[in-house]
Parts: C-alpha cells; sequence; structure tokens
C-alpha cells in the first residue's frame, strides 16, 4: 500500500487536498475531510485499507514577501540607517 501512496502523491494532493483517504493496493476507497465518515466507508467496502491525511501544502518554506518604506537608494549609497549597518556588517564597506 505504501508503494500506491508513493506512485500516487501528487494526484492525491491534487484532488484530496486537506481530506483524510482511505485507499488500498489499487485505489482510493474513501475520502472526505470528516474521519469518522471515511472510516465508516472503508470498513463497509470489505477491503483492507490504511488511512493517509493528505497534507494542505508540501512546502516547507514558505517565503513572504517582505515591503519596506523610507528605504532609498542612490548610486554607491544607502540612506537608511539599518540598511547601511547590514551593508557594512555582510559587506565589509560602508556607504
Amino acid at each position: 500500500m505504501l508503494k500506491w501512496l508513493n506512485e500516487n502523491r501528487h494526484t492525491l494532493l491534487d484532488l484530496y487536498r486537506n481530506q483524510y483517504v482511505a485507499y488500498n493496493d489499487h485505489c482510493v476507497i474513501a475520502h472526505s475531510e470528516n474521519l469518522r465518515e471515511v472510516l465508516e466507508l472503508a470498513t463497509a467496502s470489505g477491503e483492507t485499507f490504511a488511512i493517509y491525511l493528505v497534507p494542505r501544502s508540501t512546502a516547507s518554506i514558505q517565503i513572504l514577501p517582505i515591503f519596506y518604506s523610507g528605504v532609498v537608494q542612490t548610486p554607491g549609497k544607502v540612506v537608511s540607517p539599518l540598511l547601511s549597518a547590514w551593508v557594512e556588517k555582510w559587506h565589509g564597506f560602508s556607504s
């Protein structure tokens, strides 16, 4: 069953994101956001099954945009004091 899950992981992410999925070696038996419902449907099928919670996202890192206000850069000179300190510390020169 683990082999089937690994082979179909991308399909599961597309179709059943944030849902419980009961599956076996061949297919998905039941799916829902309600675990009890999935368990009842899968048990009623008479098949041997495993249950997997399909994650909302597979990203391990989310990059969020950061907006700076009041930062002005002129050729060769950075005007923001915080940015100037960072440039001096990490690049070894002052603006």
